[in-house]
């Protein structure tokens, strides 16, 4: 009888088969990016190793090891994938795992405290020299991209915000930026053979819809280069968006022009941030001038004190506490 029972619950199905189910369902409640994201795990990782597995093949030593496997020998070359890839695979599999418990009432795996460490790295800073060495460059040039640029340097927007910002977007006369919608190039499995498609879409969390004041200086500056509103900044018209991939490219030739060294897109974003909290000191107002969800993220992803700037507090500190005065 409990043969049966069992035939009937698990259905004889292997991992593979729970994995695709699940797929196909989470397309009601999972974003295009996400469940593009999601395929690839299952596909790549998942179902290469465990796919002709079944539900009672699985516990905590055999997904240890498979977790193990992946940061030694995972990915395409072999070489072992990066904690944070392993910890998305783990995640997917356990969301996998749980589905196929719920569909024939067997009980699921514990993956309580099997995440990999991930060690979070150091991001890179500007200089305020080359800081100040980029803004020159790009209040000189006229070009559309420049304008883009500088608005990434002097607000820290995301590359997604600023490749699909146009200028109805900024309202010269109250002296705003509105942060509305971003663009992405996404993973498609459309039938016609096109792997990606660029998609303008809203953003992603009510804190990242967003109004930002701008400087008296670039209310001026914005002004001598307005366009029309439906026209995209980065580019001038209004049929054609830049996409990240290509700003890149053009950040580091501007890079290269100006004589800064070569750093990637974001680090605008953390350099924006990392001088506001050395000269503003206002912690809240630059979580909601990034789009933040609180200032925990602010303070733990996007602040970076330089060596110049601890090191001038050290000696503020230290002149104040220790130095010898009357009392």
């Amino acid at each position: 009888m409990k043969k049966t029972l069992k035939t009937r619950t698990s259905g004889g199905k292997t991992f593979k088969r729970y994995a695709l189910e699940w797929l196909e369902e989470a397309r009601l409640e999972l974003s295009e990016a996400s469940l593009a994201k999601y395929r690839n795990v299952v596909n790549l990782y998942l179902l290469p190793s465990l796919g002709e597995k079944r539900l009672k093949d699985f516990n905590r030593f055999n997904i240890g090891e498979f977790s193990s496997t992946l940061l030694t020998t995972g990915g395409a070359k072999r070489r072992g994938l990066q904690p944070s890839t392993v910890n998305t695979v783990l995640t997917v599999l356990k969301r996998i795992l749980d589905y196929a418990s719920q569909k024939t009432n067997c009980p699921t795996v514990s993956f309580r405290k099997m995440r990999v460490n991930v060690r979070k790295p150091t991001a890179d800073v500007l200089r305020r020299s080359e800081q100040k060495r980029l803004w020159d460059f790009l209040t000189a040039d006229c070009s559309p991209c420049s304008v883009g640029i500088l608005l990434c340097l002097t607000y820290g927007l995301r590359i997604g915000e600023i490749c699909g910002f146009r200028w109805g977007d900024i309202n010269l006369e109250q002296g705003t930026l509105s942060i509305r919608r971003t663009l992405t190039r996404k993973q498609t499995f459309a039938k016609n053979g096109k792997k990606t498609t660029v998609s303008i879409s809203p953003l992603k969390s009510a804190y990242s819809e967003r109004k930002i004041p701008l400087s008296p200086n670039d209310v001026k500056l914005l002004s001598q280069r307005k366009l029309p509103d439906d026209a995209y900044v980065l580019t001038g018209n209004a049929t054609s968006p830049m996409e990240p991939r290509t700003l890149s490219n053009r950040f580091k030739k501007t890079l290269r022009t100006c004589g800064v060294r070569e750093v990637n897109f974001h680090t605008l974003r953390h350099s924006f941030a990392t001088r506001w909290i050395e000269f503003e000191n206002d912690v809240k107002a630059l979580s909601e001038i990034l789009g933040h969800s609180s200032v925990n993220v602010t303070m733990n992803y996007y602040v970076h004190p330089s060596m110049e700037s601890k090191r001038r507090r050290v000696a503020h500190f230290s002149k104040r506490v220790f130095s010898d005065r009357k009392r």
